[in-house]
């Protein structure tokens, strides 16, 4: 990134990322996992884990309780076109609802790849699984005929100040993809799935691993979760009538 350009507080960011996260940024082509004409379903807790559903009026993740370890990465569609593009959304809406089904994928005979990476055995089973897809500033440019449908809040990410980690080829991306479960192995399990059916035309530009130490008792503003470097994490999170007034 350019080290001229202006610097913005982390804060004021989350302002503008939490009125873009509102916005319905798909903008006509279609979301991944969701239907407006959908009643909100609740997650149904199983012996051994909680099914989330898919085809409801908000993508779960977001508001899922805070999940034990995830998947975020970043990617850039390889498509031509406006009409190759809602397909594939539509290919991978179909992956998303699969994978957070916790449904057994078809077992391919005659010596064909697997369709399942097998990590999580033959029947997944209910895994606490949410897959949220989120669209970059760079989706709405001249190759889809979507610059006129691009929310005024949706913009690249700046360079906070004292940043110098930032570079071009390692930031931002078409798409993001959040894959949160309730172990590290089901994450890693839901990332592939879906990608499997968008070979070629998702390409991974950067991915980042990590998960938490939830304790089952944490009460409204604490913070017990301790990133790697073993500080607690989200301490100066806003909250009250200032985490309202991002909504």
């Amino acid at each position: 990134m350019d080290d001229e350009r202006p610097t913005t507080s982390r804060r004021s960011f989350l302002g503008l990322a939490g009125a873009a996260g509102a916005t319905r940024a798909t903008a006509g082509v279609g979301a991944a996992c969701s239907d407006d004409d959908a009643s909100g379903e609740a997650p149904v807790e199983e012996t051994g884990g909680v099914r989330y559903p898919c085809r409801v009026g908000r993508q779960a993740g977001v508001t899922a309780p805070t999940a034990a370890a995830g998947v975020v990465a970043g990617l850039d569609v390889r498509v031509d076109d406006r009409a190759e593009l809602r397909e594939l959304l539509t290919s991978l809406g179909d992956s998303i609802e699969q994978v957070m089904s916790g449904e057994p994928f078809e077992v391919r005979e005659g010596g064909f790849p697997p369709y399942d990476t097998g990590i999580l055995g033959p029947d997944p089973g209910p895994t606490g699984t949410t897959v949220t897809v989120g669209v970059g500033a760079s989706l709405f440019d001249e190759r889809f005929g979507l610059a006129d449908r691009k929310p005024g809040e949706l913009q690249r990410m700046p360079k906070f100040g004292n940043d110098f980690l930032v570079r071009e080829e390692r930031s931002h991306g078409d798409l993001s993809i959040t894959v949160a479960a309730d172990t590290q192995d089901a994450a890693v399990h839901g990332f592939r799935q879906v990608l499997r059916a968008t070979r070629g035309r998702l390409v991974p530009k950067w991915m980042r691993q990590g998960y938490n130490d939830i304790f089952p008792d944490v009460g409204p503003g604490e913070a017990p979760v301790r990133i790697l470097l073993g500080f607690t994490d989200g301490t100066s999170n806003p909250a009250g009538a200032d985490a309202e007034a991002m909504e």
